[in-house]
């Protein structure tokens, strides 16, 4: 490890920096340059946050995640279903 244990100095310097936290508490949220931090907050705080609405849709006791890809030649959507069992879902899709 080079300039060992200055290193872990800098490395809390740089985390105070970036999150804001230097008195020692946790930041939950900030503006950095062009983009924000967050943290302490689950997606879908996060989500509202941001007002950024899901173009897909399932029930809401449906162990699915999703991602969605926009490409040139159309969309993508990968679900993935998270129980370890074999379930049914009915997406629903969305313009946003």
């Amino acid at each position: 490890m080079l300039n060992y244990p200055n290193c872990d100095k800098d490395v809390l310097e740089q985390s105070a920096l970036l999150w804001g936290d230097v008195d020692g508490t946790n930041v939950e949220q900030g503006k950095r340059g062009k983009g924000m931090i967050l943290s302490g907050m689950s997606m879908q705080e996060t989500f509202d946050l941001l007002i950024i609405k899901p173009d897909l849709k399932v029930e809401a006791n449906d162990p699915v995640l999703f991602i969605h890809r926009t490409l040139t030649e159309g969309d993508i959507y990968f679900l993935s279903n998270q129980s370890g069992q074999t379930i049914t879902v009915n997406p629903e899709l969305s313009n946003g």
